[in-house]
């Protein structure tokens, strides 16, 4: 998927909704995904002058921006436990809710079941697959996300084995794509 965006306005039309959907997919809450990607514009506009590929470049200062929200959900939970207020740390990803706590994830149910499976991914492999998810290649995705394609491939296959017996263990029938593989072997 080249970069085919002359100016910042075709950038954000193209790009706006793909990248609220990268956010949920990493493991952000849907309450939250338009904020972090208008942040992440903002910045993206910042830099357009001096930005080679933009598409990259706004998926890592997403996840730069998740990272960053995380730690300071976390530290929050922290300084509430040291008050005594809670053993609990509850953040969006425990939660579904925003960091204000203002509305759950509303997606469909099997869009939020699989959303929460690939919250159960380590970091690397959840990026990776919203990655794929999106329509990338392998690799398109180490390029993006500045990883070796190679590490990227092993991260996919680690994704797919978990997230299938993830699937499992929830009781679900195989995806019809694990079906067919099941039927021609």
């Amino acid at each position: 998927m080249p970069d085919s965006c002359d100016s910042f306005e075709q950038f954000y039309q193209a790009e706006y909704d793909n990248m609220v959907r990268y956010v949920t997919r990493l493991g952000g809450a849907a309450g939250d995904a338009d904020d972090v990607v208008q942040e992440v514009m903002l910045q993206v506009l910042d830099h357009w002058d001096r930005l080679t590929n933009p598409r990259a470049w706004a998926r890592r200062a997403v996840r730069h921006t998740l990272i960053r929200l995380e730690t300071k959900w976390r530290r929050q939970g922290e300084i509430a436990e040291a008050l005594g207020r809670s053993r609990r740390v509850d953040t969006p990803q425990t939660t579904g809710e925003t960091h204000r706590g203002a509305e759950k994830d509303s997606y469909p149910g099997e869009t939020a079941f699989v959303l929460r499976l690939l919250r159960r991914l380590s970091p690397a492999q959840r990026e990776v697959m919203a990655c794929c998810l999106d329509g990338y290649e392998p690799d398109e995705i180490a390029s993006l996300i500045g990883k070796l394609p190679a590490t990227v491939r092993s991260n996919l296959r680690e994704a797919r084995k978990t997230l299938r017996r993830l699937w499992r263990e929830y009781g679900r029938e195989d995806p019809p794509h694990e079906r067919r593989r099941v039927e021609e072997s």
